[in-house]
């Protein structure tokens, strides 16, 4: 396996060029959605309300119950709520897209030294379904434990309001959540990678990922760390970027370099590092005795193709009866040795042919 910086040098215009053109395709598709989506509501809500709602804003027909307004309040609740509801199922479609498509084109950068963009749309579309799963799994589970931390941060903070600690409180609360936050994120960091590489179900990536948590914590935190330090250098230079620019207030042209540039250059940076060291140095972790590939003790991986190896040539088949069988017996069917002389199974000629009759 390559080093990690010629990997990035010799695939990583590639890599950015496939992540802006999936942002802006994902772009146009938002707007076209969203679109649509405000136009089906709307269009649902006013013929499903059309009378009460002209007799409001008109004042026709008298002025209107409080059964009347009530019930047009209840209409815009449910209606906005099953809004709602869409919005997210078409945020988290078209989110899980580049989230797929980035993972599969790093793969095969780092696994089979190459990059497309056709690639990225190909793993795009057909991962698209699994990333979905696994993006909402991740998220269903995590709302759990941000209610139980928000009921306890409720509790404690309404007991101790006057007592004079609540910065303190607030403070350390907010640390113990970041921590818990962030181990949460490392059980599942390193799903989608294994979703795509080793073609996983959604649950099974999921427990595989929290696995090698368990397995190789130091190594998973330093992929982690890694990419923490990745997102705070980008902060930095949108900090510069910002800062540069006139009164403190950025310009669309420096909006879209951000957009265009830092973010999917990032993006693709931070997926790199987990793509890369989880086959250097985590994978054996999970698979230690896949065929042609290293064990645990760090070796790595180099060889793995994700997308289907063709199967290695096997020498012709030749039958040696003198050779050992995988149980051990030597011979069992009886066959006489290759150096022995084989009797001969047909008996000889009782009547040899007589020489011609002379007279």
């Amino acid at each position: 396996m390559q080093s990690f910086s010629s990997i990035l040098t010799r695939h990583g215009f590639k890599l950015w060029l496939s992540n802006v053109l999936g942002l802006i395709l994902s772009f146009i598709v938002y707007l076209i959605s969203a679109l649509v989506l405000i136009l089906i509501g709307g269009i649902l809500f006013a013929s499903s309300n059309s009378s009460a709602l002209m007799g409001i804003l008109t004042g026709m027909g008298g002025e209107p119950s409080e059964a009347q307004i009530l019930g047009l309040f209840a209409d815009i609740g449910v209606g906005l709520f099953i809004f709602f509801i869409f919005y997210l199922a078409m945020i988290l479609m078209i989110a899980s897209f580049p989230i797929g498509a980035n993972y599969g084109v790093a793969i095969e950068a780092v696994t089979q030294n190459r990059a497309s963009i056709g690639t990225y749309f190909k793993c795009g579309f057909k991962y698209l379904g699994k990333v979905i799963g696994q993006m909402l799994l991740i998220g269903l589970a995590f709302i759990p434990i941000f209610i139980i931390m928000f009921i306890v941060f409720a509790s404690i903070t309404t007991n101790s309001i006057g007592s004079g600690s609540e910065d303190s409180f607030v403070v350390a609360f907010s640390l113990i959540f970041l921590l818990i936050f962030m181990i949460y994120m490392l059980l599942f960091m390193h799903a989608p990678v294994i979703l795509i590489s080793e073609k996983t179900g959604v649950f099974r990536s999921l427990k595989l990922s929290v696995r090698l948590l368990m397995k190789a914590f130091g190594k998973v935190f330093v992929t982690g760390l890694l990419n923490v330090l990745a997102i705070v250098l980008l902060y930095v230079i949108l900090f510069i970027v910002v800062g540069l620019s006139v009164e403190g207030n950025p310009n669309p042209i420096s909006l879209l370099v951000i957009y265009l540039v830092f973010f999917p250059f990032f993006t693709i940076l931070t997926i790199l590092i987990i793509v890369y060291r989880y086959f250097k140095h985590l994978r054996p972790y999970l698979f230690p005795h896949h065929p042609g590939g290293g064990s645990a003790n760090g070796n790595g991986y180099p060889s793995y193709n994700p997308y289907g190896q063709q199967a290695q040539q096997q020498p012709p088949f030749t039958f040696n009866p003198n050779q050992m069988n995988p149980h051990g017996q030597q011979n069992p069917y009886n066959y006489p040795p290759n150096n022995q002389q084989q009797p001969n199974p047909y008996p000889p000629n009782q009547y040899p042919p007589q020489p011609p009759y002379q007279s």
